[in-house]
């Protein structure tokens, strides 16, 4: 439920700075081939769609693996605006970042650790299998015929029980 109040929160500030008048929306962005307007347009309706899938679709899978992949793409821009030296915080927010009573710097290091929360907790979710859920078998498992020996101990105990039984 964060995630989806996380991202409908900056994908409303995305799509009301892309309605703004400031001539910067209208410059190039740093690192993609848009304009300011169109990538938060572009980046605001994906993360409202993703949000709108989270509430919607109930597969958990795929909604860690959407969540990862935002995650995701967000460190990659933020590496790529720090290798390339572009020097200045990111404009994720748009003009909502001048109303906020904080320094763009710090509103910027929010942002980064928001990517990494999306990035990182999706990650554990789809690795680490939830309480009660049982554990996957792996291809070599399959492959082997390996099998859980708590199991196979439990079921010949049952088998051997049956047996005495009809003795």
């Amino acid at each position: 439920m964060s995630v989806v109040v996380t991202l409908m929160l900056t994908s409303l500030a995305k799509l009301f700075s892309a309605l703004g008048t400031a001539k910067v929306l209208d410059l190039p962005q740093a690192l993609l081939p848009l304009t300011n307007r169109q990538s938060f347009w572009l980046v605001g309706l994906v993360e409202l769609a993703i949000a709108a899938d989270l509430i919607l679709d109930k597969n958990p899978r795929r909604n860690l693996t959407l969540v990862m992949w935002l995650g995701c793409n967000f460190i990659l821009y933020r590496a790529a605006a720090a290798i390339l030296t572009v020097g200045k915080p990111c404009p994720c927010l748009g003009s909502l970042t001048e109303k906020l009573p904080l320094a763009p710097g710090v509103i910027d290091r929010i942002l980064i650790t928001v990517a990494l929360y999306l990035f990182l907790g999706s990650l554990f979710f789809l690795v680490v299998p939830c309480k009660g859920e049982l554990p996957k078998k792996s291809v070599q498992d399959v492959a082997t015929g390996a099998t859980d020996t708590a199991t196979e101990n439990t079921e010949l105990n049952q088998l051997q029980s049956m047996d005495r039984s009809y003795e």
